[in-house]
């Protein structure tokens, strides 16, 4: 699981027994098989476009704890200091040059929910995808943790292929008592990545 750049506090420690392991971790390793040069953009590294990025109020920049695969950025909100985190975001962005199929990231778009036992998966497309030569993707749903405690996540995917590649996975995950609270943010949060992410291909 660590490939897949999560905080280990969000990986389930027990899937349900009936769920159904799909043959790859992420959408990454799915795209991976298809292109050359698949490089994951580390956070001392981060794209000017990235580092430019506003959060919303109560957001701290920061590193995935415990992770030994850290994503490009991580933000974390706290609405009490001393009682951990409420929520948690991962940017992860590759560079890579190829061609990938764009069904390769339509039909593996929810692997890693599925690899972390989600529920009530909702697959969407975002407004990105109207865009030629651009793949966008975005999935929803429920994730029990270890210790029962249930967490919202939420992943986008955008991808733009060539011989400069981008690749942008975009993860959210709010603990259950708190998304109704967060719901202006992950709104803000997720528009914000998807603007940013075609701005940054019209100048590649």
């Amino acid at each position: 699981m660590a490939c897949l750049g999560l905080p280990t506090e969000l990986i389930p420690t027990d899937p349900p027994a009936d769920s159904h392991p799909p043959a790859v971790e992420s959408v990454v390793d799915a795209i991976g098989r298809y292109v050359a040069d698949l490089t994951l953009i580390g956070p001392d590294h981060s794209p000017g476009w990235l580092a430019a990025l506003p959060s919303p109020t109560g957001w701290q920049i920061g590193r995935a704890e415990n992770s030994p695969v850290q994503p490009t950025r991580t933000a974390v909100h706290r609405h009490d200091p001393f009682a951990g985190w409420d929520a948690c975001e991962t940017i992860s962005v590759f560079e890579f040059t190829g061609e990938p199929p764009e069904e390769v990231v339509r039909h593996n778009a929810d692997c890693t929910l599925r690899t972390l036992g989600a529920d009530d998966i909702i697959v969407s497309t975002p407004i990105a995808s109207l865009i030629p030569g651009v793949t966008a993707v975005r999935c929803s749903g429920h994730i029990t943790l270890g210790d029962q405690q249930r967490v919202w996540a939420q992943f986008s995917t955008y991808m733009s292929g060539g011989t400069k590649g981008l690749l942008v996975e975009h993860g959210i995950f709010v603990k259950i008592d708190h998304q109704a609270t967060l719901t202006e943010d992950i709104a803000q949060l997720s528009n914000t990545v998807q603007g940013a992410f075609l701005t940054s291909i019209d100048r590649r």
